[in-house]
């Protein structure tokens, strides 16, 4: 399988399974926490999956010659990685797998986890919408790829 298309495919399934998520009502609580833990090591993996990127762009962040949409990607993709990395950390408090002795109460982790869940939501949707082209044009091609004959 070509990596874009293995991509194109871990994503959505990534996209599926932070769904299933925010419906954390339909599932049950140890549902709800393993696909969260889930979603951590997946977003680690997409993360790598697209690292020469972020590696090639992070010098060039403030260069004038970087396009305003790869500046604009760059930085809702900085943002989702923090808000992320927060629902997920607030996650882990309230579900007692880190120490409780961190100066916040319950209450206040669980307004965090989710206010930052939220967050995520909004952000992908930026995020996505930003690799509209992208998508559209792996989609395409996939489907393509399924009608042409072998």
């Amino acid at each position: 399988m070509k990596k874009s298309r293995f991509k194109w495919l871990f994503d959505l399934l990534l996209a599926v399974l932070f769904l299933t998520l925010l419906m954390s009502r339909m599932f049950s609580l140890s549902y709800h926490e393993s696909a969260g833990i889930m979603i951590g090591f997946l977003f680690v993996i997409h993360l790598s999956l697209n690292w020469r990127w972020i590696r090639a762009v992070t010098p060039l962040i403030f260069s004038p010659k970087t396009g305003l949409k790869t500046k604009a990607t760059y930085i809702i993709d900085l943002l989702l990685f923090c808000s992320v990395y927060l629902t997920i950390i607030s996650g882990m408090y309230i579900a007692g797998m880190l120490t409780p002795n961190v100066g916040m109460n319950f209450r206040h982790m669980r307004l965090m986890h989710s206010e930052c869940a939220y967050l995520t939501m909004f952000l992908i949707l930026i995020h996505v919408g930003l690799h509209r082209g992208l998508i559209k044009n792996m989609f395409e091609k996939m489907v393509a790829g399924l009608l042409s004959p072998p």
